[in-house]
């Protein structure tokens, strides 16, 4: 079936799985918009993001903007003659004038059933609020955060009682680019259909902070959910980690991998501050004979 043409903004990971999923589909961009190379790591090497590199793999045509009004940039857009734009994870705000420029604007494919979890982070917060589904939406770009019409919506997507940020934007990610694929051929009739979002019931997710991964220490039965829950959230990104009391200040100990069974959240393999790579019980273990 016949589709729009479309330019795919994106950065991150999960930019990359809609990306792979659509393929599959036979659905591909025109052109991918994404961030300029920046320099990254301890060595400062210029790294181009995850999308950039797919892109080049790919073969697609690839523009990293600095300046999204530039006249260069925008004479490239109008180029290509796409209908509609598509946003997915590309973590600047697009400027008003950008907004009108193709016919069908831009639709912002979201991880979240809104206006549940509008914002920066939809899947890590749904995971540590404890719930039980999730899905994508679909929504025409306007000028507030995650605020426009809804063209469509996916089917709930479960949240497995071991799932961790990383596995479930794997989900999500097919999930949008299949929806994404069901509406662009009818692109102007989803869009006359198009449901505003009740405003009574939208929540707003924060931006990542390190804190986010600070476990709750000692570990105990009573805290054993909510670690849990912190771990599998934020423990990809920003990184899980608690201090132990280590006279006459704490140790800061980042957990790697962990467990919960019989009610009970024990992590397995850590790094203490300064050391290698070890387990908790080898840790203890020294810590205690000493």
């Amino acid at each position: 079936m016949h589709h729009s043409p479309f330019v795919f903004w994106g950065n991150s990971e999960i930019s990359v799985s809609v990306l792979e999923k659509l393929k599959s589909l036979d659905v591909l961009p025109v052109l991918i918009v994404t961030g300029e190379d920046k320099k990254a790591g301890r060595q400062q090497v210029l790294t181009e993001t995850p999308v950039s590199a797919w892109a080049q793999n790919e073969s697609v045509p690839t523009l990293k903007p600095k300046d999204l009004l530039a006249e260069d940039f925008l004479a490239e857009l109008k180029k290509v003659s796409a209908e509609v734009f598509v946003l997915v994870s590309y973590g600047r705000i697009i400027p008003q004038e950008l907004l009108t420029l193709p016919k069908y604007g831009f639709l912002n494919l979201h991880p979240s059933l809104l206006p549940l979890y509008r914002g920066a982070t939809p899947i890590e917060t749904v995971i540590y609020a404890g719930e039980k589904k999730t899905g994508v939406s679909i929504i025409s770009l306007d000028n507030l955060i995650d605020h426009g019409p809804i063209l469509a919506q996916s089917e709930p997507v479960l949240i497995g009682a071991d799932e961790t940020t990383k596995s479930l934007s794997k989900k999500l990610a097919s999930a949008g680019a299949v929806l994404l694929k069901d509406i662009l051929p009818a692109l102007p009739q989803k869009i006359s259909l198009a449901k505003p979002q009740n405003e009574h019931f939208f929540t707003m997710t924060k931006r990542l902070k390190t804190e986010n991964g600070e476990l709750v220490f000692p570990f105990t039965e009573e805290n054993s959910v909510e670690n849990w829950r912190i771990f599998r959230a934020y423990g990809e990104n920003p990184g899980a980690y608690f201090y132990f009391p280590k006279a006459p200040t704490k140790m800061r100990i980042k957990v790697l991998t962990a467990k919960f069974s019989a009610n009970l959240f024990e992590p397995i393999e850590i790094v203490p501050e300064g050391k290698k790579k070890t387990t908790l019980a080898n840790f203890l273990h020294s810590f205690n004979s000493r």
